[in-house]
């Protein structure tokens, strides 16, 4: 994974069912990605399942699982 810096903050760039996106790199990253709904609409990506999460501030949520179509750019 090449890290490159945008406006001082970590980046990636990822190709998504051939479609390459700039992604802010998360410092806690745990393998998985959280994408906007309308990222995901318009990459028609498909969902697999459900899963729960807990954000930086400790909340309890739960995701959708999508296929995973991600290759490293």
């Amino acid at each position: 994974m090449k890290v490159f810096f945008r406006y001082g903050s970590p980046m990636i760039r990822l190709a998504i069912k051939s479609k390459v996106i700039e992604l802010l790199l998360d410092t806690g990253f745990n393998g998985h990605l959280m994408l906007p709904q309308n990222l995901i609409d318009k990459l028609e990506l498909e969902q697999i399942g459900v899963s729960d999460y807990v954000t930086a501030s400790g909340e309890e949520k739960l995701t959708n699982l999508l296929l995973n179509a991600i290759v490293e750019f």
